[in-house]
């Protein structure tokens, strides 16, 4: 007869150090005059998630550097000057428990202020409501420095900073016969946290009719009197001259005003306000 027998057995795998695969820091410019200032924070990727690892410097500029547990800074007797020198190379060394090695190259770039603000327009027209008034551009020694911007001072609310250029606030449109500039103060800070500021004059366009209760120009018509009763009785609201009847702006913004256009550009002043 056939026999057979089972038996179970427990493989046990046995843990074998993996050799860390990278090494991360988490910003890679200094601002310049900080002694001692702090580069970033350095995190390492192992399989073995529960290793640790010690970290060493080597290269061009590592004299310049020091290790603050998992922090790479400037020792304490350094501090960088953009004119003297604009960057620092320096190799970090991520070593683990089992004495298995990565390294990675830094190039650590000295952060100086931003210098100037300018915008390609100084002006909006009346009416145009979230207008454009021109786009921002900053100067900066570090050209591959990006920018926050805020606004303040005396009209600030007025205005919003939308994909790097200035704007009037959204929903919002400036009046040229009820102010005809505005004052704003815009500040860039850099991704080192230096800034620079301007106080900038926006100037209002005026708009040929571009508001509906203010007589910009004085228009005068003569007509003779209609036979039509009912048009009549709206030339009896103007001026007669002896031949016939002229029309003219009276002023008052309750008289009815009926005005028959056609838009020839699709951002006309004629919008949903009118």
């Amino acid at each position: 007869a056939d026999h057979e027998i089972a038996t179970t057995h427990t493989i046990q795998v046995a843990n074998v150090n993996d050799t860390p695969t990278a090494i991360a820091l988490s910003a890679t410019a200094i601002n310049e005059n900080v002694a001692g200032a702090v580069v970033g924070t350095l995190t390492t990727t192992d399989e073995d998630t529960a290793d640790t690892h010690t970290y060493t410097l080597s290269g061009t500029d590592a004299d310049s550097f020091e290790m603050n547990g998992a922090q790479l800074k400037l020792k304490d007797t350094v501090s960088a000057n953009y004119e003297t020198k604009a960057s620092y190379a320096v190799t970090v060394t991520a070593t683990d428990s089992g004495g298995l090695t990565t390294s990675q190259n830094y190039t650590v770039e000295v952060n100086v202020a931003p210098t100037e603000i300018s915008l390609d327009d100084d002006s909006v027209a009346e009416n145009d409501i979230g207008g454009p008034v021109g786009t921002i551009s900053v100067t900066d020694a570090n050209s591959n420095d990006e920018h926050t911007y805020t606004l303040s001072g005396t009209d600030a609310a007025s205005f919003e900073v939308v994909g790097g250029a200035l704007r009037v606030k959204s929903g919002t449109w400036f009046d040229y016969e009820t102010k005809s500039s505005y004052s704003v103060t815009v500040t860039a800070t850099d991704q080192g946290g230096l800034s620079v500021d301007k106080t900038i004059t926006v100037a209002v366009n005026d708009v040929d009719f571009g508001n509906a209760y203010v007589s910009e120009h004085t228009m005068t018509y003569d007509t003779p009197l209609s036979s039509d009763i009912s048009i009549r009785s709206l030339q009896s609201v103007s001026v007669w001259t002896g031949k016939g009847i002229r029309f003219q702006h009276d002023g008052d913004p309750s008289t009815p005003l009926i005005i028959t256009y056609s838009l020839i550009r699709a951002d006309s002043i004629f919008d949903d306000n009118y």
